[in-house]
């Protein structure tokens, strides 16, 4: 959105706003990384161009005033100015006159914290609903080195990941996933970081840009870089394409397995009482589904479903999928704890069905809803081995109850409810363990 302040009808009707679920306004344009990946920082030399308060306020009150519910702030750093502070306070204004924007989305500065923790509070104390994003892409050093990313403090995105746990935010991460000089390994422990730290990630392949440093040919050359069609980066000097097939691979079995929750409890439950990372059973079960395609067949149909198809599914047939993980976890580890099938009887108790009854209330052997209160309040997986004084073996009997109020039961349209930016899957049945 471009619009003049007071004159936006004249680029844009009120009536065309009726149609709009989201608008996008940049307060400043430029960026002063140089990635090595984007045209940003490199198309202005590093500097960043601020637009006047006035222009930024007048096109804030014309969205929230033709009742726009999602704004999309898309500053390359929102936050790195001291007057973004004044910017969340127009939000706030508008928010509090017309009722709208209802949620905000931005990408935060990636060296600031203390600024951000601000904003974070003024936006939330108004009842916006606001979302962490924060561009890693990557937590590889001789990668970053290679992009000239690492000028951008990664021990930073802890200090975020705090500020949003103690504010009840949800946050969330874009990777890349093709980078010159990722690997499989690099990609996989990217992948594991977040985990650990119950954050979000959306992976998304590299492309050469236009105008982007790393289309430049001389740097093309230098680190072997080959692209499709498209521009999509398809093999460099560090990983073949194979590699490059077997990342995405495991990046949707991850998506799917720990973004829908389909598992993400069980594998916390692995890594910290059996030491198995989440992202290390992925992977092996990735291999068992490549090798054998006879075996694991509801997982291999999990997999392949839309989210929609698997809201439609019966009980009966979720107890199938849980049957393939036990069989998979007995043949390839020595497991012998009998508070594993409590952690089975969750994860299938939280997936939607169509013939599940509801509110649903399932008696557990072992109070897992205690036994994850601590696990989520450590902050990352050393804390939570720490903190675990308890197994969950010796936890006596508990209860888990769920709901349903976004209505996921049974739906078997095109696409089920998500968010707008699709960063959090919504996927689970409501219960103490998301509340």
């Amino acid at each position: 959105m471009s619009a003049k302040p007071g004159a936006g009808q004249g680029e844009f009707t009120s009536e065309a706003a009726k149609r709009w679920r989201a608008a996008i306004v940049e307060t400043n344009r430029g960026c002063p990384y140089g990635c090595t990946f984007c045209d940003w920082g490199s198309a202005t030399l590093s500097k960043v161009r601020q637009f006047s308060l006035d222009r930024v306020k007048g096109e804030l009150d014309w969205i929230a005033r033709n009742r726009v519910g999602i704004l999309w702030i898309a500053d390359a750093n929102f936050g790195i100015f001291a007057r973004d502070v004044q910017i969340a306070k127009a939000i706030v204004t508008c928010r509090r006159a017309y009722g709208y924007p209802k949620h905000v989305l931005v990408s935060y500065a990636k060296n600031s914290t203390e600024r951000l923790a601000e904003i974070v509070k003024i936006l939330k104390e108004a009842d916006i609903e606001i979302d962490g994003i924060i561009a890693i892409q990557t937590r590889d050093p001789h990668t970053l080195d290679i992009i000239e990313r690492s000028n951008i403090k990664t021990e930073r995105y802890d200090e975020l990941i705090e500020i949003f746990a103690r504010n009840g935010l949800p946050i969330s991460s874009d990777l890349m996933m093709g980078l010159p000089g990722s690997t499989p390994e690099s990609f996989k422990a990217d992948l594991q970081f977040f985990f650990d730290r119950k954050v979000e990630v959306k992976a998304y392949d590299t492309h050469l840009l236009p105008n982007s440093p790393m289309a430049h040919k001389d740097y093309i050359d230098k680190y072997q870089i080959r692209a499709d069609s498209l521009g999509k980066v398809i093999s460099t000097y560090s990983y073949s394409i194979a590699d490059a097939q077997r990342m995405r691979q495991l990046y949707r079995l991850y998506k799917r397995m720990v973004g829908c929750s389909i598992l993400k409890y069980l594998l916390y439950y692995l890594q910290i009482e059996h030491r198995i990372r989440g992202i290390d059973f992925l992977e092996g079960l990735q291999r068992e589904l490549a090798q054998n395609s006879s075996s694991l067949r509801q997982t291999q149909r999990v997999l392949k479903a839309r989210l929609s198809r698997l809201c439609g599914m019966s009980v009966g047939e979720w107890d199938l999928f849980y049957d393939d993980i036990r069989e998979f976890i007995e043949s390839h580890y020595a497991i012998d704890d009998p508070a594993l099938e409590t952690v089975l009887a969750v994860q299938a108790g939280l997936m939607p069905a169509k013939d599940r009854q509801l509110p649903g209330r399932l008696e557990l052997a072992h109070d897992f809803v205690s036994y994850f209160r601590v696990v989520r309040s450590a902050k990352n997986v050393e804390q939570r081995a720490g903190a675990l004084s308890r197994p969950l073996v010796d936890y006596g009997p508990g209860i888990l109850e769920t709901s349903d109020p976004r209505g996921l039961c049974g739906i078997e349209t095109a696409s089920i409810d998500r968010p707008y930016d699709n960063h959090h899957s919504v996927f689970e049945l409501a219960s103490a363990l998301n509340a």
